[in-house]
C-alpha cells in the first residue's frame, strides 16, 4: 500500500481556502462590531439626556425646607470654561437605603439631602462631569458631605434657574427667601454625545426641563 502526500498545489488551495474563510468570518465579525457600536451610540443619545432630566425631576419635587433657620435649598450661578456649571443642593423627601458611615447598619432614609454639580474630572484633563450628591438623612451641614455619584462626563453645561413667582432667576437661598423654596425650577443642559456620523464623532445635544414644586 502506497503512502501518497499532500502536492503543493493541494496545500496552496487548503491555504487559500482557509484565508477566504478567515476573511469572511473576519468580515462578519467587524460588521456585528459595527452594529452593535451604533446601536449603542443610539441608545446613549436617545437615553442618556432623559434618564437624567428623570432623575433631576424626581428629586426637585421632592424638595422641601424644613425649617427658616438654615438654608436648606441652595441654588449656586457658576461658570466654567466651556459654559454653565451651576449646583444646587436641598433637603428631600427622597429615600434612599445606605449606612451612614462604614460602621453603621445600612437603613432606608425618607428624608436626605441631595446635590447635583459639575466638576472638572478627575481622570481626564479637559473634560467635565456630572455628579449626583447625596447625604442620608440631614445634618448641620445640609450642603457638604455624602456620596458622590457620576452620571455623566462631557458635559459642556449645566444650568439652572428659579422662578420666584414673577421671575426666573440665577440662584436661589432659601434662608434670604423667608425659609422658601423656588416655585419651579429650570434646567438646560448641554451634553456631547457620541456620533460617528458627525464630524469629530461627537455632537453637542441640549436637554431641558422645568419642575414645578409642589406647595
Amino acid at each position: 500500500m502506497s503512502r501518497r502526500g499532500f502536492t503543493l498545489l493541494e496545500i496552496l488551495l487548503a491555504i487559500a481556502l482557509v484565508a477566504i474563510i478567515m476573511a469572511v468570518a473576519y468580515g462578519i465579525v467587524v460588521s456585528t462590531v459595527q452594529a452593535a457600536e451604533r446601536i449603542e451610540e443610539t441608545t446613549l443619545g436617545t437615553e442618556i439626556g432623559p434618564v437624567i432630566l428623570n432623575q433631576f425631576r424626581q428629586d426637585v419635587e421632592a424638595a422641601f425646607v424644613p425649617d427658616q433657620e438654615k438654608d436648606w435649598f441652595v441654588g449656586q450661578d457658576r461658570k466654567g470654561s466651556s459654559g454653565d456649571r451651576d449646583r444646587i443642593d436641598f433637603v428631600a423627601g427622597v429615600t434612599a437605603f445606605g449606612a451612614d458611615d462604614s460602621f453603621a447598619e445600612a437603613k432606608f432614609h425618607n428624608v436626605n439631602e441631595i446635590g447635583w454639580l459639575v466638576e472638572d474630572s478627575r481622570k481626564n484633563a479637559g473634560e467635565t462631569v456630572l455628579y449626583r450628591r447625596e447625604d442620608y438623612f440631614t445634618d448641620d451641614e445640609p450642603l457638604k458631605g455624602g456620596r458622590m455619584a457620576a452620571l455623566y462626563d462631557r458635559v459642556v453645561a449645566f444650568d439652572v434657574t428659579y422662578w420666584d413667582g414673577e421671575k426666573w432667576v440665577e440662584s436661589w437661598q432659601s434662608k434670604a427667601n423667608n425659609g422658601k423654596a423656588p416655585a419651579a425650577v429650570k434646567l438646560v443642559m448641554i451634553l456631547v454625545i457620541p456620533d460617528k456620523t458627525a464630524e469629530g464623532g461627537v455632537r453637542r445635544r441640549t436637554y431641558s426641563i422645568s419642575v414645578v414644586l409642589p406647595r
